[in-house]
C-alpha cells in the first residue's frame, strides 16, 4: 500500500509538472539589494526585510520570500537576498515589508535608531522621490514599499521566462533631516532587469 501511495504520488508530481509547462513553465526571480546614491549625512543604515510579495495586477499579492536575514546599505555593493522559482507571466506590482528595528550610522557620529523610518519611494518618470502617501499617489505607510505600474514606481512590469533567471535590483538610501533635525527616512527603487553584470 505504502509502495502504491508513493508512486501515485510520483505521478501526480509528474502530472502537476506537465501541467505548469503547457501553462507556461516556471522560472526563476532573484531579488538583489544595492545603494542608489551615497548620502553625506549617513555611512550606513542596517534594516531587515520581512517579505517581498508580488502581484500580477498590483492589487492582490502572493508572498515570495519571507524572513530575509538583515542587510546592511553602506556602499554600491549588490548584496544577494532571496530567489523564488515562479510561474511564467508579467507582475505589474511588488510589495517590500519591513521588520521593525532601523539603524542609520552618521558620518557626523553616533546612530539614530527607530521602528520605522518615512517611506519615500522613487517614481520613474520624474527621477524624483515621493513620500509614501495619498497625495502622492502612494499607500499611507510606514512600514512598506508598494511598487506598481500603477503609480508609476516601476516602469514596467516584472517579466518572469519559462527556465530563465532574472533579477529585480532593490535600491536604497538612507536620509536624515527630511522635514526636522530627528528625521530618518529610507527611499527605495525597483528596477527589474533580464541581465546583471
Amino acid at each position: 500500500m505504502r509502495s502504491f501511495m508513493g508512486t501515485m504520488l510520483v505521478v501526480s508530481l509528474v502530472l502537476g509538472l506537465a501541467g505548469c509547462g503547457e501553462s507556461g513553465g516556471t522560472g526563476t526571480l532573484a531579488f538583489k539589494a544595492s545603494r542608489i546614491e551615497a548620502e553625506p549625512t549617513v555611512n550606513s543604515v542596517t534594516f531587515t526585510i520581512q517579505r517581498i510579495s508580488l502581484s500580477e495586477t498590483g492589487e492582490a499579492w502572493e508572498v515570495v520570500a519571507e524572513n530575509l536575514a538583515p542587510i546592511t546599505i553602506s556602499s554600491d555593493a549588490v548584496l544577494d537576498l532571496e530567489q523564488a522559482d515562479l510561474p511564467k507571466g508579467d507582475y505589474h506590482g511588488v510589495k517590500v515589508e519591513l521588520a521593525a528595528g532601523l539603524t542609520w550610522n552618521l558620518a557626523a557620529g553616533g546612530s539614530v535608531q527607530q521602528d520605522w523610518p518615512d517611506i519615500l519611494l522613487y517614481r520613474v518618470p520624474s527621477g524624483m522621490y515621493r513620500y509614501s502617501s495619498a497625495d502622492n499617489g502612494f499607500p499611507e505607510t510606514q512600514q512598506y514599499w508598494e511598487f506598481t505600474t500603477r503609480n508609476e514606481a516601476m516602469s514596467g512590469p516584472v517579466e518572469v521566462e519559462a527556465n530563465e533567471t532574472r533579477f529585480l535590483v532593490l535600491g536604497f538610501k538612507p536620509l536624515t533631516a527630511l522635514e526636522a533635525a530627528d528625521d530618518v527616512g529610507l527611499a527605495a527603487s525597483c528596477t527589474y532587469t533580464a541581465f546583471l553584470e
